[in-house]
């Protein structure tokens, strides 16, 4: 797995500047994270299920240990659950749960399946394109409380929301008291972003699938910045070149079953 020194070797020698003569560490070291944020973006290569229980506020360092099990000195933990009367969760709700199972990741650009618990079973929602959800579901503006069975998403990238129907309450009535039911834990399959390496010892969590294509679109960049436009361009054909050469390194295909289903 490639490091930050790695990662500039390879992208001033593309530069053909070893040296460093006309662009700087720094600089370079800026295009390479901007770099493995393209890359993380264009290939979805960082996936991520937030869970409903997480070792809060202690960071997740790569080892044998399954994150999220196995946590040692970790006594301490916080569910990531549904908020009483709360229907809109921004994708920062889920970082710090995030960062607390999973090395080198910085926060949550896209939600792909929201799963939220009804009690005994945890189901994936049904989701609905935001103007639907406004449509035909929020119109109901009387107070609808229930497990939530429908989600939606609104806004762009690490500002997006996730948006719940119905709002997540359950009002039973005892008497002449409104008893609500416990938050319901949540779990998000979600696409993110890598933190940015300033130094070796930073982890890098992209996988070594597509780390080979980040010196290009970091060569890229530096070349626009120099309004070499030519050289530009043969760059980020290049990064593309690699971006498909891993895709189909690092996913064959899968089959579904191997039996028949009627045995």
């Amino acid at each position: 797995m490639p490091n930050l020194s790695d990662y500039l070797i390879d992208t001033s020698t593309l530069l053909r500047d070893s040296n460093y003569l006309f662009n700087s560490k720094s600089s370079l070291t800026r295009f390479i994270n901007q770099a493995r944020d393209q890359v993380a973006k264009q290939t979805g290569c960082l996936r991520a299920v937030v869970t409903g229980q997480a070792p809060y506020g202690n960071a997740a360092n790569p080892s044998v240990f399954t994150p999220g099990a196995a946590q040692p000195g970790s006594n301490s933990f916080q569910s990531f659950t549904t908020i009483s009367g709360v229907e809109k969760y921004s994708f920062s709700y889920a970082t710090p749960f995030l960062k607390a199972t999973n090395a080198g990741f910085r926060s949550v650009v896209d939600v792909i399946d929201v799963a939220v618990s009804w009690g005994g079973t945890r189901p994936s929602l049904n989701w609905v394109p935001w103007e639907d959800l406004q449509a035909y579901c929020r119109s109901f503006n009387q107070g609808v409380f229930s497990y939530p069975f429908i989600w939606s998403t609104n806004g762009s990238g690490t500002k997006g929301q996730v948006w719940l129907f119905p709002v997540p309450q359950i009002t039973a009535l005892s008497g002449s008291q409104g008893l609500s039911a416990p938050a319901g834990e949540m779990e998000w399959d979600t696409s993110c972003l890598p933190t940015p390496l300033y130094s070796n010892n930073d982890y890098e969590a992209i996988p070594d699938s597509v780390t080979d294509a980040v010196p290009f679109f970091a060569a890229h960049l530096a070349f626009l910045s120099s309004q070499r436009y030519g050289m530009a361009a043969v760059m980020k054909s290049l990064y593309e070149e690699r971006l498909g050469i891993s895709n189909v390194a690092g996913d064959r295909g899968k089959t579904s079953s191997f039996y028949d289903p009627g045995c």
